[in-house]
């Protein structure tokens, strides 16, 4: 930090840095099969009221990559996937549309 004398590149390379770590522990190839899995598991197992927050989503997908659920909803909002859990929960969806 007492190198980069400029706030903005020291963000600007923080945040590469979360994206990058983010996409080491969550790859994109597996997130989205996961998510899907997820989603119809808990949908079919009764587990999972349409009308609760994603939080318990975000925890057990989280816990499926041995990650805190905060990383994990970080990662699937830059997948785009949470809004697509979202509309899938609204309309009550047996599956996850990606």
């Amino acid at each position: 930090m007492r190198r980069i004398r400029n706030a903005k590149a020291y963000d600007f390379i923080e945040r590469n840095a979360n994206y990058f770590a983010g996409a080491i522990l969550i790859p994109q190839r597996t997130i989205k099969e996961d998510t899907a899995k997820i989603y119809e598991w808990l949908i079919k197992d009764g587990n999972y009221d349409t009308k609760m927050d994603l939080k318990q989503f975000y925890a057990t997908l989280a816990r499926r990559y041995e990650v805190n659920p905060e990383p994990m909803r970080i990662r699937l909002e830059q997948l785009s996937l949470t809004k697509n859990i979202r509309r899938s929960l609204f309309y009550k969806y047996p599956y996850l549309e990606l």
